[in-house]
């Protein structure tokens, strides 16, 4: 399935759902998330999946440097 290019509107959006943590930013990656349209009348919807991400994320292990090639 082909994922549609995200409008600003919808950046705009994803980007206030993420708290401003220290240690939390938004990037461009290969995985992608999706979220209902319906979410965004109600986007406190989206928190507890925030929130739990969020957790998930900081349990893990800090991500080490890639060696440095010649």
């Amino acid at each position: 399935m082909k994922m549609p290019t995200p409008s600003e509107e919808d950046k705009q959006f994803f980007r206030s759902l993420i708290p401003d943590t220290p240690g939390v930013e938004v990037k461009p990656m290969r995985e992608y998330l999706a979220l209902p349209d319906r979410w965004r009348g109600t986007p406190d919807r989206a928190t507890p999946w925030v929130e739990r991400a969020l957790a998930e994320i900081g349990a893990l292990p800090p991500k080490q440097p890639k060696p440095r090639k010649r």
